[in-house]
């Protein structure tokens, strides 16, 4: 969090929490290499990206495929910050 102290979906700053790319209980020899940690805005947080998208809203499930959701969920929330109301159609398709 120090080296990207923003979310990296959203670019937001409040409640950060690190997202392991590859689950702890399945790879516990990644749990602190640096290429599986990923900067993301907590449950508490407005959009709850490491909840909705690292977790696909289930704290059980780890979403594999986060890299690849990545740039299309920056784009959402570029888009959304210019008061695009396409965010709510395309987080429908992604889920």
């Amino acid at each position: 969090i120090a080296e990207n102290p923003y979310c990296e979906v959203c670019r937001g700053t409040d409640y950060l929490e690190v997202h392991h790319l590859l689950d702890t209980s399945s790879f516990p020899e990644y749990e602190l290499h640096p290429n599986n940690l990923m900067t993301m805005c907590g449950i508490r947080s407005k959009n709850k990206c490491h909840f909705k998208y690292g977790h696909l809203s289930n704290y059980k499930k780890t979403n594999y495929n986060l890299l690849n959701d990545l740039e299309v969920l920056k784009r959402i929330y570029r888009r959304d910050e210019e008061g695009c109301p396409e965010n709510l159609k395309i987080q429908r398709r992604i889920k």
